[in-house]
């Protein structure tokens, strides 16, 4: 049965009431404990008490947007620490991207651990719009790097080459709260760079998820939308702002405090959001930190001035697209 891309009146009704759901249950729970998912995700409980959990390596990148103050940080804290609960430092690294340097700040210490290390050895929470730029270029060439590898081995994907034994290859989750502010300032600089990791990063394991508060279609544009087709949508003013984000009513309905709707594969549903608090988040990341540092099982590739991708056509991307897909095409 086709799924249908309107949220039904029934469950628009369902949370007069919300109640809080804590991340920490679900985390804990069998279901997420035995999920065979590769990236799992929490983000919350429906109105009839079940646990949504997603598998990004799936979706395999998500757009989280709302008004203001209405909770889009609080969703990436979720998909951040269901990761740390699920993966091992050696099988994931983190590229946490906040202009305002308060959200992810919490995070610095799993510098040795989590947080992917760059190429001149330093290894934390991006904030510098040039560092940003230089990061997301760095990851475009890692990206190349990853497919090079796929190709010499004559495999299709990041899981099959992991499972040959060789050294290990870590999913990379690139987070960026307040992607607005970044277009603001830098505009193609980033968004070139982040088309061409969502439209080839998936076979290699690294997946995009974005925020944003501004709600304009300039921010939200088609491309980010085609891009990123699971989205996240909370509380919004208008209809308007609604169909930015999902093509659908729906979210203008919502009761703010984490109500929001999930949207993938066409279908909505509402959610309550799983929330954690910072001083769990703290206690997590002190626990963490406290532990043997991993080796170095992911540096970023240096990238070079003069090699800098800030302007790439759009032709460009289509064609290395169309290449990686044919290439696939013909393994299968």
């Amino acid at each position: 049965m086709e799924k249908s891309n309107q949220i039904s009146q029934a469950e628009l009704a369902a949370n007069k009431n919300p109640q809080e759901v804590s991340l920490q249950s679900i985390l804990t729970s069998n279901e997420f404990q035995n999920s065979p998912f590769d990236l799992p995700i929490v983000l919350g409980e429906t109105f009839g008490n079940k646990n949504i959990i997603a598998d990004l390596a799936e979706l395999p990148h998500m757009l989280v947007a709302g008004s203001y103050g209405q909770r889009t940080s609080e969703v990436l804290h979720a998909i951040i620490n269901s990761l740390l609960h699920k993966k091992r430092p050696e099988e994931l690294k983190l590229v946490l991207i906040d202009t305002k340097n308060q959200e992810f700040s919490v995070y610095a210490d799993l510098k040795n651990h989590f947080l992917a290390r760059q190429s001149n050895g330093e290894s934390q929470i991006i904030s510098e719009t040039k560092k940003v730029v230089d990061t997301l270029n760095s990851l475009c060439q890692e990206m190349d790097n990853r497919y090079e590898i796929l190709k010499q081995n004559n495999i299709l994907n990041l899981k099959e080459y992991n499972l040959l034994g060789k050294e290990l290859l870590p999913y990379v989750v690139i987070v960026i709260d307040e992607f607005a502010d970044l277009l603001a300032i830098a505009g193609k600089k980033v968004e070139m760079p982040i088309a061409s990791l969502a439209q080839l990063g998936r076979a290699v394991g690294i997946h995009i998820v974005i925020a944003t508060q501004r709600l304009s279609v300039n921010v939200i544009s088609e491309a980010i939308k085609a891009n990123f087709p699971a989205k996240v949508a909370i509380r919004v003013s208008s209809i308007i702002d609604s169909r930015t984000i999902l093509d659908a009513p729906g979210a203008e309905h919502l009761l703010g405090r984490g109500d929001m709707l999930f949207s993938r594969d066409n279908g909505l549903v509402r959610i309550q959001l799983a929330f954690i608090d910072t001083p769990e988040i703290e206690k997590i990341v002190k626990s963490i930190s406290e532990q043997t540092a991993v080796d170095d099982t992911f540096i970023l590739p240096k990238i070079n001035d003069n090699q800098q991708l800030t302007e790439i056509e759009k032709s460009d991307l289509d064609s290395l697209f169309d290449e990686a897909s044919e290439w696939a095409k013909q393994k299968k």
